[in-house]
């Protein structure tokens, strides 16, 4: 995802920060510089790439209007816009999850190289989940927020919080233990010998 295809729908990217505090300029640089970080994490939450991108631009938007915050937060803050986007987006809800926590319409992969069949696998799994399922299980395993600031996030209680992370961690297990581990690395070595061949 490149950041092009963001650029041209927001604007006020201007500015110097004084005092370690953010202005507009800081933001599209961080976006500019982790977009692929942010995207993914948009594209894992919504399970949808057209989605993923409204939420990449809504979210850059909102830091923009914003206020000054300090320099160090940016980051953090960028992905936070990303999360709180992607909820209003979805509107995950925990009266929605199912023992079967699966979905299986996604909005397909993230990548399409075979090199990258293991992270297509992993992502693949997130995006199947149930939406509930699948915001606790990015927010709470992958960006490590606490089970209390998921239940505020997702407006639900902590034990449901952790009743979703079971549920998703049971199903992306089972379905990681599928990957053919062996053929993959089959697959690397003879893509080695041939780059090999070739330069020989």
């Amino acid at each position: 995802m490149k950041w092009s295809v963001f650029s041209s729908s927001v604007s006020g990217c201007a500015g110097e920060g004084t005092d370690g505090y953010s202005v507009p300029d800081d933001f599209c640089k961080v976006f500019n510089h982790h977009i692929e970080h942010l995207y993914t994490l948009a594209f894992l939450l919504t399970a949808d790439h057209s989605q993923a991108e409204q939420c990449v631009v809504g979210a850059l938007e909102e830091c923009l209007e914003g206020a000054a915050i300090f320099k160090d937060w940016l980051l953090s803050w960028s992905k936070r816009a990303i999360i709180k986007n992607a909820i209003h987006i979805v509107s995950p809800s925990a009266s929605e999850a199912r023992v079967d926590s699966m979905n299986r319409g996604t909005g397909g992969p993230i990548v399409q190289s075979d090199r990258y069949v293991v992270g297509h696998t992993i992502a693949a799994a997130i995006t199947a989940l149930q939406p509930f399922d699948r915001f606790v299980y990015v927010l709470s395993l992958l960006e490590r927020y606490s089970d209390r600031e998921c239940s505020l996030l997702l407006d639900s209680s902590v034990a449901e919080i952790a009743r979703a992370r079971e549920r998703s961690l049971h199903h992306v297990a089972a379905v990681l233990t599928d990957v053919d581990f062996y053929q993959i690395e089959r697959r690397t070595c003879r893509g080695t010998e041939d780059a090999e061949f070739y330069h020989s």
